[in-house]
């Protein structure tokens, strides 16, 4: 690989965030993101992408801080603006065109400047909104570009020429994501034996899409469910008939609706058989000092990166 480096580097992108790069080791995180609020967001499902920075991570999955709706989130987080350690492998499952509501949203407004604003839009999917002038619908590309802004929450629809959205009202359509729909068989997923993977099984895809060895894997609000536990035990193990993984996994904090406690937790352990050689667990969840929670299994993976990094790659310590 051309971009392949030794050690440990750091570079500012776009959003002034500082993060370091090591060419040895990757952590794959499996679950959810915002890819609705990006253009083309639909393509980035069940498909391992590399990044090494929050700013790539941005441009093909979006960023929102509802970690419990977005786990992905979390991860992009943790690696890339806290501990500023990279590369990750993210796998989305959230699918835009069927994760979706079953009544979309119509909204009536009054371009001004030639620009429109829906406020509130962290849940529209982009690339569905349809722009109509009375009947007339308008051409996305040829009258007006729409783009997501994170930060404020908005979706903005600018003309492209002069004049080319009017100046009366116009219907906007679209659809709405529903990240609670996706289901425990989407993230497990599945494989047809000739390439096409989903869920946990596109972990076969991660070496032949970004030439790095899936040898660390998470998947922080889903590996404590028992069942997508077991794919990614079944997962872990000679991948591609070459490599084993490592296993970064949570225990849920409840069991049948009752708290979990440090004592009952070991029976929910041992009883739903996370206990393997190739697996670190860990429970309950953390509290940083900004407030958010986060879960244990991906602080540490970001920590043992970072230990990777300083010790170029190999895990010694």
């Amino acid at each position: 690989m051309s971009d392949y480096l030794h050690g440990a580097y750091g570079h500012n992108n776009v959003l002034d965030s500082r993060a370091a790069e090591a060419g040895a080791a990757a952590i794959v995180y499996i679950g959810t993101a915002p890819v609705h609020n990006v253009e083309g967001g639909a393509a980035n499902v069940n498909k391992p992408i590399l990044v090494r920075n929050i700013a790539e991570a941005r441009k093909y999955f979006g960023y929102s801080d509802d970690y419990a709706a977005y786990t992905l989130c979390e991860a992009m987080h943790v690696h890339l603006e806290v501990r500023q350690v990279s590369p990750i492998i993210l796998i989305n499952v959230l699918n835009p065109i069927t994760n979706k509501k079953a009544q979309g949203g119509t909204v009536s407004l009054t371009p001004a400047g030639g620009v429109v604003t829906i406020a509130e839009a962290s849940d529209i999917v982009l690339d569905s909104i349809v722009v109509k002038s009375g009947d007339v619908a308008k051409v996305k590309g040829t009258d007006y570009a729409v783009s997501y802004n994170s930060k404020k929450n908005t979706i903005v629809i600018s003309e492209l020429s002069a004049g080319a959205l009017g100046t009366t009202a116009l219907t906007i359509t679209y659809d709405i994501v529903d990240a609670s729909t996706v289901t425990n068989a989407q993230v497990i997923g599945a494989s047809d034996g000739l390439g096409t993977n989903t869920g946990i099984y596109a972990v076969k895809n991660v070496y032949n899409l970004t030439g790095y060895v899936p040898a660390f894997i998470a998947a922080p609000g889903f590996s404590s469910i028992p069942e997508i536990h077991d794919a990614l035990v079944a997962n872990s193990k000679q991948i591609n008939n070459h490599w084993d993984a490592y296993l970064f996994v949570d225990l849920p904090l409840t069991s049948n609706g009752v708290a979990l406690t440090l004592d009952t937790v070991k029976t929910f352990k041992a009883s739903n058989h996370y206990n393997q050689e190739n697996e670190t667990v860990y429970f309950p969840l953390a509290k940083g000092i900004d407030g958010v929670v986060y879960h244990l299994s991906v602080l540490a993976a970001a920590n043992f990166q970072q230990l990777l990094l300083e010790q170029e790659g190999i895990p010694y310590r």
